[in-house]
């Protein structure tokens, strides 16, 4: 993965990729389902989507085996955010309430402040704003409450966006 954050893509691919054979081997569902759902996260920075989508939906399948509940909250996120990017707000928004609920159920509040800001997103760039705001303050209760003060930047940078488009 850190061959990922130093640009080399073809790197981080065939290392995965050899941790993809080496947990196989011995049957490590949870740790499938971690390097799948990253190296899925490498293809779609390189722009290979449909690869990204599969490998998504493969995680999420090693996730549910393994009874990973919060990494699969993340799988169905990060699947979200790939939809939205490509436009699928139906699909994207599944996601989201899927991860919504398992976030809820492990008491992730930091994935559910992530998700809740997510959703916020989506439905800023579909200019439904009243719903945006919600998201977007509901998201930044929670990240007050947890000392979260990174994601308080986005949430207030986020909500600040939504209150000039309302012109408020």
């Amino acid at each position: 993965y850190v061959r990922k954050y130093q640009g080399d893509w073809n790197g981080a691919i065939s290392l995965m990729n050899e941790s993809i054979i080496l947990f196989e081997a011995v049957d490590d569902q949870q740790a499938l389902g971690i390097v799948l759902n990253d190296l899925a996260s490498v293809y779609e920075d390189v722009g290979d989507i449909d690869k990204a989508v599969g490998l998504y939906l493969k995680s999420q399948i090693h996730r549910e085996l393994s009874e990973d509940t919060a990494g699969l909250a993340y799988s169905y996120n990060n699947l979200g955010l790939l939809y939205k990017r490509q436009g699928l707000l139906s699909d994207a928004t599944n996601q989201y309430i899927k991860a919504r609920d398992l976030f809820r159920i492990v008491n992730d509040s930091v994935g559910i402040a992530l998700l809740l800001n997510n959703m916020g997103v989506l439905f800023n760039n579909e200019n439904q704003l009243d719903s945006a705001l919600m998201y977007y303050q509901e998201s930044l209760r929670i990240r007050e409450i947890i000392g979260d003060n990174r994601g308080l930047s986005h949430s207030l940078g986020n909500i600040g966006v939504v209150l000039e488009k309302l012109d408020r």
